[in-house]
């Protein structure tokens, strides 16, 4: 997609919440590691990277495809609740993610969450963080999970913009190609341990930390458009 960055001023920025809002990838492979465990599957830190971005129900469908509905389910419930409850007793919001939500607050840029897991872990990020947001998008009921675009989509018409006039904060190959395909431009906040970064390069920006993600948002928000800028 060509875009014009030079007088592209968001007025919408939309975050996938794990790993962009919280650092929760760890508390993730934690707990399935755990639970998987629990059903006599042993995997590794490095099996559940291979998983990172996947919607909570297609990984146990992935790991336990030879056990029941029932079971499954069951697995996938224990899960979550593991996640909710480990969130809620280590994630607190750090000060560049509180500088970054004044900043937007400040010019009257909207937020937004747009995420695969489901509203409880939203709600509980939220408690967590102290963060608050103009629309909150779970695809966890959704027909289509990333990398399908129908969240992005579903994020855009609740808050009533076009993808032109949005960008989206993501660390994950489905959640970016999941924007994208909404045609929304995406940075990037990649795992640093995730793994080959051949697909970065569909990103406009790799960025390195949330440090990293404050100063280029300054800069985007601060800009003047080339031609207010000559004179």
């Amino acid at each position: 997609m060509n875009y014009n960055n030079e007088t592209f001023r968001p007025r919408a920025i939309i975050f996938d919440m794990d790993g962009v809002l919280i650092d929760s990838e760890p508390l993730w492979r934690q707990a399935e590691i755990e639970i998987f465990c629990e059903f006599g599957i042993k995997l590794s830190d490095a099996q559940c990277r291979d998983t990172k971005g996947w919607r909570i129900d297609y990984v146990v469908a992935h790991r336990m495809p030879h056990h029941s509905l029932e079971v499954r389910k069951k697995a996938q419930d224990l899960i979550l609740k593991r996640v909710q409850y480990l969130i809620e007793q280590q994630v607190k919001s750090t000060s560049v993610s509180q500088e970054i939500f004044a900043l937007l607050r400040k010019n009257k840029i909207l937020t937004a969450v747009c995420t695969s897991s489901p509203p409880s872990l939203i709600n509980a990020m939220k408690k967590a963080t102290r963060l608050q947001f103009d629309a909150e998008i779970s695809a966890w009921r959704l027909p289509h999970p990333k990398p399908h675009p129908e969240c992005y989509l579903r994020c855009l018409n609740k808050l009533h913009l076009s993808a032109a006039e949005c960008l989206v904060i993501e660390d994950s190959r489905f959640g970016m190609i999941s924007a994208l395909a909404a045609g929304i431009r995406v940075w990037l906040l990649p795992d640093s341990d995730e793994g080959s970064p051949a697909w970065h390069g569909a990103a406009e920006k790799v960025l390195s930390n949330e440090s990293e993600l404050l100063f280029n948002l300054q800069r985007l928000i601060n800009q003047r458009p080339i031609a207010q800028a000559a004179q």
